[in-house]
């Protein structure tokens, strides 16, 4: 069995969409409202449903692509309101949860993994520093990787807008 179809059969009753696992509950706003990409598997909810309390702190979605899988975390705020142990936290504790659904198949190399951190975009009406610094990887997050055996392959920090740029396939 490959490791998408492992992946598949393990998050199969937890299919969702971009939209709905962006949804910042405390404002009831989406980040993304994608519907169409598939499939996207809520995180969140399986780790709730498969953990006993205190739940460890995950990533809210899974997009499985042919050869890369993502793992993403919504923050409906702009970059500066986004509390960087909660970032860091998230991060690590999903990856160990990652790694231990993945034990069997570990180490590999035929499939990527990807860590995305998708927060709102600045309201700017002048100019904007941060989009300058698009590829630095934010929130101390290459570090927490090296640490964690760089299990994931790239890490990127964006506002939505960068996603809508470089995945055109969102329809955020």
């Amino acid at each position: 069995m490959s490791i998408r179809d492992y992946l598949e059969n393990i998050f199969k009753d937890y299919k969702s969409t971009f939209r709905d696992t962006s949804l910042d509950t405390k404002n009831s706003k989406h980040l993304c409202t994608d519907k169409s990409s598939t499939p996207v598997y809520d995180f969140d909810k399986y780790i709730k449903d498969n953990n006993d309390y205190p739940l460890p702190a995950s990533p809210d979605a899974i997009y499985l692509g042919k050869n890369k899988f993502y793992f993403v975390e919504f923050k409906n705020s702009p970059i500066t309101n986004i509390k960087l142990h909660n970032i860091k936290n998230k991060f690590n504790s999903g990856t160990r949860v990652l790694k231990a659904i993945l034990r069997d198949f570990l180490p590999q190399k035929k499939y990527k993994f990807i860590f995305c951190v998708v927060y709102r975009s600045p309201e700017v009406k002048y100019f904007d520093p941060i989009s300058i610094e698009s590829n630095i990887i934010r929130f101390g997050l290459n570090e927490e990787n090296i640490n964690n055996d760089k299990f994931y392959d790239k890490i990127f920090t964006n506002d939505v807008n960068f996603y809508k740029k470089e995945f055109s396939m969102l329809n955020c």
